[in-house]
């Protein structure tokens, strides 16, 4: 499979940017799921107050310790702090930190548009690799709460 070098390596340069600590972090968790349903529901709206509708997304809990927390029977991590690679229905790929702010409520910060695929399979394949290769990292760190 060849991957688009333009949108891996803008990819790759904001998982390395992410996490600087611009937001403070949020006292909502979320498992990687309902961060993709609700960005799915929901959409995105940008501070200039434009919006984009996610047509596919990958949610990465971000942060280690300082931001995991397990469900009540201890069997699945819940963040406070998310890395999302999205595909919006026109194609623009953009990266971006999520923190949930409700059940419901989200704002994301460093949204960077990484670049376009028309393609919705190969977004899949390519992100999907790139969202599985951070979650093993990030799981490497440990969930304390």
């Amino acid at each position: 499979m060849k991957r688009p070098l333009p949108i891996v390596l803008a990819a790759t340069v904001a998982v390395a940017g992410v996490g600087s600590g611009s937001a403070s972090a949020s006292s909502w968790y979320w498992s990687p799921g309902v961060c993709k349903s609700n960005l799915r529901q929901y959409g995105m709206r940008l501070d200039d107050g434009r919006t984009f509708q996610i047509a596919q997304s990958f949610c990465v809990g971000k942060g280690g310790p300082a931001s995991c927390a397990w469900n009540k029977g201890h069997i699945r991590r819940l963040y406070n702090h998310f890395v999302v690679f999205a595909r919006s229905y026109d194609g623009g790929v953009r990266g971006f930190d999520l923190y949930p702010t409700g059940r419901k409520s989200y704002r994301a910060t460093g949204i960077r548009l990484l670049g376009h695929e028309s393609n919705a399979a190969h977004f899949n394949r390519v992100f999907s690799q790139i969202a599985n290769d951070l979650s093993q990292r990030e799981n490497e760190k440990g969930c304390a709460h």
